[in-house]
């Protein structure tokens, strides 16, 4: 879709503004990653801005959904992904974060903006009805193990991946410490695990899901063991 980030901004002026007043973020003792600029309580108001738009008009700009009807947002965080959904001819579009202070805050101020609004982990949302499922905020241990359990016998036939991911050759899983102690209930006793990006296009392709799109988010540091930041989106044929 193109759009500049002009015209998103006056399409979406009152709800950029409602929901920069309420979606600031204070990093706690267990979040390692970083936090968001988007979300940041510690960023000035005007870069949380630009961050928001910058990131809301790429996303459009990637993704075609124009197909999607039944929507689920997994690990929906603060909800910025129902600012894009008017761009797009759904007929449902719901939420679901098992961490209590992004469900909180999705069920206080951004009720007006899903269907419905759940608290479950991926493992415990029936994903049948829906179509499309977003996965860009998900804590997984494993997400071959998450896909092949929950996904792949759905109806779900485009999905919308963020993730880090290995882009070293021939690099399937390697185990790695636990990315975050939270209480996100997914398959506790799985081991974690970083997978390359390779290893998942080739998952993803033996179940008929091809690539439609790939966006490189975040480019690291060529030593590090998390070597990109990346968007996909993957519709089965």
């Amino acid at each position: 879709m193109n759009i500049t980030v002009r015209q998103f901004e006056e399409d979406n002026r009152d709800l950029i503004e409602y929901w920069l007043d309420h979606a600031r973020y204070k990093p706690t003792s267990n979040v390692q990653d970083r936090i968001p600029k988007k979300v940041d309580a510690n960023c000035p108001r005007s870069f949380r801005r630009f961050s928001l738009l910058r990131r809301q008009v790429q996303l459009l700009k990637q993704l075609d959904l124009s197909k999607s009807r039944r929507v689920i947002d997994i690990g929906a965080g603060f909800g910025d992904f129902a600012m894009i959904a008017k761009y797009y001819n759904f007929e449902q579009l719901d939420a679901t974060d098992p961490s209590m202070p992004q469900y909180n805050f999705l069920t206080k101020y951004m009720k007006d903006y899903y269907h419905n609004i759940f608290d479950l982990g991926i493992e415990d949302i029936d994903l049948q009805n829906y179509d499309t499922a977003i996965l860009a905020g998900v804590h997984l241990p494993n997400y071959r193990i998450a896909l092949e359990k929950y996904i792949f016998n759905t109806n779900i036939r485009t999905l919308v991946i963020r993730k880090n991911f290995l882009d070293i050759k021939n690099v399937t899983e390697i185990s790695i410490d636990p990315v975050d102690p939270s209480p996100w209930r997914y398959n506790k006793e799985a081991e974690w695990t970083a997978i390359g990006e390779n290893f998942l296009n080739s998952i993803m392709s033996s179940r008929r899901f091809t690539q439609d799109s790939k966006l490189v988010l975040r480019q690291f540091h060529p030593d590090s063991k998390y070597n990109s930041r990346y968007i996909m989106q993957y519709t089965k044929k």
